[in-house]
């Protein structure tokens, strides 16, 4: 398997990896999650 590692955590085993908006840099599924929902909370206009 591949030696990838969370760019943000360091975690090296996950069900799920995603990819940074760095190339060659991936996210364990809990802080690409979480990195998701930062950039949607900003990208929101305030009503």
């Amino acid at each position: 398997m591949d030696d990838r590692k969370c760019f943000i955590c360091g975690v090296t085993q996950t069900k799920w990896w995603r990819r940074h908006s760095e190339p060659g840099n991936y996210l364990c599924n809990a802080c690409g999650c979480k990195q998701r929902k930062e950039v949607t909370k900003k990208r929101k206009p305030n009503i």
